[in-house]
C-alpha cells in the first residue's frame, strides 16, 4: 500500500478530541465527480491502539472553502467501540459518487473518556485491495 501525500488526509494523526483531520485535500476547481469510474479508494486505518474512549466515528466531509465554514458530511462511519481500534483497524467508509465540492476533510468523534494514545492515517489510495471502493458497501 502506498499513499500519495497529495491525497492524505493525515498521518499518524494522535485524535483525543472531536475535531477535523490535521490536512484537508483540495482537489481542485471543477472537480466534481471524485470516486466515480474507481479512480481513488479512501483508506482509513488505526496506527496506534487507541486507550480510554468508549467508541470512535469518523466521517469525510466537503466544503467550498478550506477553512469548512459550511461543511457537509458526505458518509460517515458507524461507532466503532474500543475493542476493535487497534493498530490495523480499518474504517469502512465507501466514498459516494457525485462529489461537488472542492475541498475534503475527515471529521473524527471520539465518545465516552478522551484518549492519551490513539492514532490514524488516512488518504486516498489507487490500490483497490487496501482501500475501500465507492461500489462497496
Amino acid at each position: 500500500m502506498v499513499f500519495d501525500k497529495r491525497v492524505m488526509f493525515c498521518e499518524g494523526q494522535a485524535v483525543n478530541a472531536a475535531g477535523p483531520s490535521s490536512g484537508h485535500i483540495d482537489l481542485g476547481p471543477g472537480l466534481a465527480n471524485l470516486g466515480v469510474g474507481g479512480e481513488l479508494y479512501l483508506h482509513v486505518q488505526v496506527v496506534e491502539d487507541f486507550d480510554n474512549l468508549t467508541s470512535l466515528k469518523v466521517a469525510l466531509q466537503e466544503d467550498d472553502n478550506d477553512s469548512f465554514s459550511s461543511p457537509t458530511t458526505l458518509v460517515e462511519s458507524g461507532a466503532v467501540p474500543l475493542a476493535e481500534l487497534k493498530a490495523g483497524y480499518v474504517f469502512n467508509l465507501a466514498v459516494p459518487a457525485g462529489i461537488s465540492q472542492r475541498f475534503q476533510r475527515l471529521y473524527f468523534t471520539p465518545s465516552g473518556t478522551a484518549p492519551t494514545t490513539g492514532k490514524i492515517t488516512a488518504g486516498y489510495l489507487t490500490d483497490r485491495a487496501a482501500g475501500v471502493h465507492p461500489d462497496a458497501a
